[in-house]
């Protein structure tokens, strides 16, 4: 959170490994009325210093700029992702000596207003719907030109597109015996509205288990029939 941490971030990643290349491919530039919306993708080629182990990541990438009243833009949120796990070079990318919060133990969004409320709602009804695993009603939360960004996979352009992924994807999940779906900030920005979100999971999976925890940015666009449905999302894990 803020400049200070994230030059700290940065750097602590730069003293770790040699980049070698980084490049990001914009998808879509979306003027959202006072923020901007930018996503696409990323990849880079990368040494990990401590063992010399090289890779090429490929990931995607969402950003969200303020609209500033000089006419330019100001970087309001850096999210990105991987498109698969990456082993020792992934855990590399955890870096522990930097301050930073974890968003699902925080105050969540108080529920004091008519959005604040609608979006608990769908929250609620989220984590009950991934804990049984419920694909059908999980796809429903996209709208026809949605984009999805999940961890661990490549991008989803298209309401068929992330239909598919949800199917395989729910026969992935372990079981949930709790996950807490919570709004940590609320942007309205008329018909999108801006969400962050961050979940706490405890889960099973055969003679393993334990507690993850993750956080979400999701763009939420009002239909005509004034229902709120998912236009942009990605997820990263803590």
């Amino acid at each position: 959170m803020g400049k200070k941490n994230s030059l700290t971030y940065y750097k602590s990643i730069l003293n770790r490994f040699t980049i070698q290349t980084f490049t990001r491919k914009e998808i879509e530039i979306l003027d959202l009325g006072t923020q901007v919306l930018e996503t696409g993708t990323l990849t880079f080629q990368l040494t990990l210093k401590r063992t010399g182990k090289q890779q090429v990541l490929h990931g995607k990438y969402l950003n969200l700029w303020a609209e500033l009243k000089n006419g330019g833009l100001s970087l309001i949120t850096d999210a990105w992702n991987y498109d698969q796990f990456y082993g020792d070079i992934h855990e590399g990318l955890r870096v522990a000596d930097v301050p930073s919060v974890h968003m699902a133990l925080q105050p969540n969004v108080a529920i004091s207003s008519n959005i604040s409320f609608e979006l608990a709602a769908l929250n609620r009804l989220l984590g009950a719907t991934v804990t049984r695993h419920d694909g059908d009603t999980w796809s429903q939360y996209y709208c026809d030109g949605a984009i999805l960004m999940a961890s661990n996979s490549p991008i989803c352009q298209g309401k068929k597109s992330i239909d598919e992924y949800i199917k395989v994807h729910v026969k992935e999940l372990p079981v949930f015996e709790e996950l807490d779906i919570r709004n940590d900030r609320i942007d309205n920005l008329g018909t999108f509205i801006v969400e962050y979100a961050s979940h706490i999971a405890s889960w099973k999976n055969g003679a393993s288990s334990g507690v993850g925890l993750g956080k979400n940015i999701r763009i939420w666009k009002r239909e005509a029939d004034h229902s709120l449905k998912v236009f942009r999302s990605i997820g990263m894990y803590d």
